[in-house]
Order: structure tokens, then sequence, then C-alpha cells
């Protein structure tokens, strides 16, 4: 993690600990709380201009599945934030599937807070490995390109949803025919067309489309990609 992200991280538990927020780590997780926190969720969501609510999709799993446990951040008896996990032994791995908070605790950092508890929590569960989600390859659309570099400031990198196993694979193309409904800028991920040692391809690259300053580009390198190349949209 970068020298200002780590420095973030911290800023962001030092108002959590002034402002006596209290986090808890439920397995099982609390119905009562779920629920809360799903309500949460899906008002972030709703704020998002072509946002999906998936949540709610896996609420008999996250109760009785076995495999989830959840961060949940209280101010008093309120729930003002949380994130769940799920665990996967098949590949040594904790998956961030779902997180939120609320509008007061987001210019603060509360989702560090939430996040960075869960990593402690996958290394004291004896995981190799934690992931932030998957996403989809088009940045501007239903999530926004700042999705990307936060993540990397956490420490992350994208990689093909395969390194996981086959269950969260599956590649997909995309025809970009305009810009109007995306962001500016808009980012896409895909492959570079160089091969491993196995013949598969997987080494990643971005494009990134409507950013005007060369600077714009430089965001979103990261460890594994980089590779960013401007895109133009056909004209119409």
């Amino acid at each position: 993690m970068p020298r200002k992200s780590r420095q973030d991280v911290r800023r962001a538990w030092s108002h959590a600990e002034g402002a006596r927020l209290r986090l808890e780590v439920q397995e099982p997780v609390v119905e009562g709380h779920l629920d809360i926190f799903l309500d949460l969720y899906e008002r972030r969501v709703d704020d998002m201009a072509y946002g999906v609510a998936f949540a709610r999709q896996a609420r008999d799993s996250v109760l009785h599945g076995g495999d989830y446990f959840a961060i949940f951040a209280f101010e008093g008896e309120d729930l003002v934030g949380g994130c769940l996990c799920q665990r996967s032994t098949e590949f040594d791995a904790v998956l961030l599937r779902f997180s939120a908070v609320d509008p007061k605790w987001r210019n603060v950092s509360l989702a560090r807070v939430l996040h960075t508890r869960a990593f402690r929590v996958t290394r004291e569960q004896g995981f190799g490995r934690v992931t932030l989600g998957d996403d989809p390859n088009l940045y501007g659309h239903m999530v926004k390109p700042g999705l990307s570099p936060f993540k990397a400031r956490l420490g992350f990198d994208p990689v093909p949803a395969g390194t996981l196993g086959p269950r969260f694979s599956g590649d997909v193309a995309d025809r970009l025919i305009s810009l109007d409904r995306l962001t500016d800028p808009t980012v896409m991920l895909g492959y570079t067309g160089a091969t491993d040692a196995t013949g598969e391809t997987s080494e990643l690259m971005a494009y990134v489309a409507g950013a005007n300053e060369p600077a714009d580009l430089a965001r979103y390198t990261t460890h594994s990609i980089r590779t960013v190349r401007p895109l133009t949209a056909p004209a119409r």
C-alpha cells in the first residue's frame, strides 16, 4: 500500500475512534442488523445513475450459508456502515462482497476502516488472499472510473476473474458505440494479447476514453496494468 494510502487509512481510523464508533465482527450475521444494512446499501445504490442492488439476493446465503461474516459500524445503536464478506476455502480467499456507509461517514472514509478491519479478520482466520469483489470491466456506467484507483490505493490489483477459479471467470466483449451515457472519463479493461508460460492470455491493460490530460491515463496504472491507452469513440 502506498505511503499516502497508509496515511489515509490511519486518518480514517482516527476519525472513527474519535467519534467512538463501535465495530462489530459478526459471525454468524445478526438478521436484524443485516436487514438494516441491506436497506442502507440499497439507498446508496439508488444514488447511482445506473446502479444495480445485488446484495439482497444473497440474504439467505448470508444468514444460513455458513461462509459469511460481517463487519458493522455503529454510532450509538445506529448502524452506519457495513461490509459483507464471504469465505472460500476452495480458493483460500475471502471476498468482500458488499459494502455501504451512511453519507455522513463517507467523506471521512469509513469504508477504509471497514475494509482494513476485514483484511485483519482474513489474516486471523488463516486465509492467504482477499479480494475487493468482482467489477465489470467497464468503469463508467454501473460503477464509476474512480473505483479502480480507490482499490489500487488500498493495495489491490485488478486480475481476470478466473484467477480465483472457474466459477468466478468469464470474459465479455464491449462494443463502444457512443460515450453519451457514460462518465468522462470511461475506463475499459482488456487483455494485451501477451501470453504466459502456459499459453494463456492474462495480462491486462486499460483503455481510457474521454480523458483530456495525460495525467488522467497515469491514474489507471497499477502493478498489473502497465499499459494504458487513450480510446476515441467512433463518430456517430
